[in-house]
């Protein structure tokens, strides 16, 4: 009975629903259409963590209710886990190790660690996204034969990794 053809109506659209389905359906296709492009562009869930390439994450919450140690076995989990992780900053007031808990942990985190000050982070963060930018246009551009030795040794020492793989 429920099975005859035309038993089940379409919904009546109103105009503006039907052109935003149009507009979901033109952004579909164009993201289809891109996709080899978009890949590290999306949310994608970092192999064997709770996270997501691309994304915030935030621990809220009262005092002493684990915060510090949640985003600790975070960190650790994706220091051991993902390829493109390579270093970690940690920036506090002091730029120095002031949280216990973090330093009595961060001997199972496989990266180096740089400590910074509010005050120096966002010029270092600034310094290493160009580094970054660098590394970036060398593979995409096959030019690592073109660029000069110590230029190449800064840039690795920077970004914390030896070599372009």
């Amino acid at each position: 009975m429920y099975e005859e053809e035309g038993f089940y109506e379409k919904p009546i659209l109103s105009p503006e629903e039907q052109y935003d389905c149009f507009i979901d359906r033109c952004i579909m296709n164009n993201l289809n259409l891109n996709k080899d492009s978009l890949e590290r562009e999306v949310l994608q869930k970092i192999p064997r963590t709770d996270s997501y390439y691309n994304a915030i994450t935030a621990a809220i919450g009262k005092q002493f209710k684990g915060k510090t140690l949640a985003i600790i076995k975070e960190i650790i989990k994706i220091s051991q886990n993902d390829p493109y992780c390579h270093m970690l900053i940690y920036i506090n007031r002091s730029g120095t190790p002031s949280d216990s808990t973090f330093e009595s942990l961060k001997t199972l985190i496989n990266v180096p660690i740089v400590y910074k000050s509010h005050d120096e982070a966002e010029e270092y963060i600034h310094e290493i996204l160009l580094f970054k930018e660098l590394y970036n246009k060398v593979k995409a551009e096959n030019l690592e034969d073109k660029i000069v030795d110590n230029q190449m040794m800064e840039m690795f020492e920077k970004l914390n990794i030896s070599d372009y793989s």
